[in-house]
């Protein structure tokens, strides 16, 4: 039997094979250097006490109501740190109607007005009553004038009648109860569900400094890393100029806050 040859196949001709490295072929991909991907930027979350920061305004700046917009004065802050924010949180406490008709009717209609922004969350919870004794000999630094000035101690009351009244006095005085440990939970959940990077107390409340060593401590255990604020209003009149321990100040000067009020009027 004869057997065929094997056939192999054949070499490519050197013409052939330099015909696909032709010069003319590698000219033709782009030289230019491709851009670095950037860096994604930081989320952010403000975490609002309303109540904390009405008072802090009061004292800085001598306003009588709570008139800023908390997602104004977030997404200023947070641009100013090249930082999104992605939501505003505010919690407050809100009088019944039969306690306070006054506060009970701005803050619902602060809340349904706010309530129309898709990044902002709005906790409330009732505010209780209960007389609190004063006095003028030993609590006029307390009691705030209309113009802002503070009672001199040992101012005294001159009644109709002509007779001096020493001032012991008992007033009602309305207390938040639960709105800092709310606070504190939603800050410690949103830090385990890895929901920001960077969160912005507008509060001074030493209460919040245990939450904010455990949201720093669950970051760590994430591998990864939270920067936490305490933001307040600072002006001439400002005693307390101390952030939330565990954080770093922001004060908030005028010119800023007036760039953030709430333009909306709720007192009638």
């Amino acid at each position: 039997m004869v057997c065929a040859p094997a056939r192999f196949a054949e070499r490519p001709r050197a013409g052939f094979f330099l015909a696909l490295h032709q010069p003319s072929a590698v000219s033709s991909v782009s030289s230019a250097p491709v851009p670095a991907p950037t860096a994604p930027s930081k989320r952010a979350v403000a975490f609002f006490d309303g109540q904390n920061l009405y008072y802090s305004a009061r004292e800085a700046f001598g306003y009588d109501y709570p008139n800023y917009h908390p997602l104004k004065l977030a997404d200023k802050i947070c641009a100013d740190r090249g930082v999104i924010c992605q939501q505003a949180r505010l919690y407050t406490g809100v009088p019944k109607l039969s306690d306070n008709p006054r506060w009970h009717n701005f803050w619902s209609a602060k809340k349904r007005f706010l309530g129309r922004e898709p990044r902002m969350y709005i906790f409330t919870r009732d505010t209780h009553y209960r007389n609190k004794p004063i006095s003028f000999r030993d609590d006029a630094d307390r009691i705030i004038l209309s113009d802002g000035s503070r009672l001199q101690a040992g101012t005294q009351l001159l009644l109709p009648s002509g007779r001096v009244e020493q001032g012991e006095f008992s007033v009602s005085t309305g207390e938040e109860k639960g709105i800092d440990v709310r606070i504190a939970l939603d800050m410690i959940r949103m830090t385990y569900r890895n929901e920001f990077d960077v969160g912005i107390l507008f509060s001074q409340d030493q209460d919040l400094s245990e939450a904010v060593v455990e949201a720093k401590e669950i970051a760590r255990d994430q591998q990864r890393r939270v920067e936490l604020f305490s933001a307040f209003p600072v002006g001439q009149r400002t005693v307390n100029r101390q952030p939330v321990r565990g954080t770093s100040e922001i004060m908030i000067d005028r010119a800023t806050y007036d760039a953030c009020l709430d333009t909306s009027h709720y007192r009638r």
